[in-house]
């Protein structure tokens, strides 16, 4: 997934997928401003029994002001990252 910049709303919410790879132990994270709200789910796919879900985040902002997202994607008990991704907000 490449970066990517939005136009949001305050209160308005956006719905960002990145892909999963949570059966090989990965998983993204995410560093946010406070002023956003952020919530994970995971999306089955398909692909049947084993396939990953993909990882959706939803994104709420409570002010206005740009703001940037930094996603990470790695093991929990790896230091290494093995995708990036950022995504920008501009929240009217």
């Amino acid at each position: 997934m490449s970066d990517s910049t939005k136009q949001l709303n305050v209160g308005e919410t956006l719905r960002y997928p990145l892909p999963g790879l949570g059966t090989a132990g990965y998983g993204w994270d995410v560093q946010a401003d406070p002023s956003l709200t952020v919530r994970k789910e995971f999306e089955a796919r398909g692909g049947g029994v084993g396939a990953s879900a993909d990882e959706v985040f939803y994104v709420t902002p409570t002010k206005k002001g740009r703001f940037t997202l930094a996603f990470e994607q790695k093991r929990p008990w790896e230091s290494e990252v093995v995708k990036r991704d950022t995504l920008v907000l501009v929240v009217d």
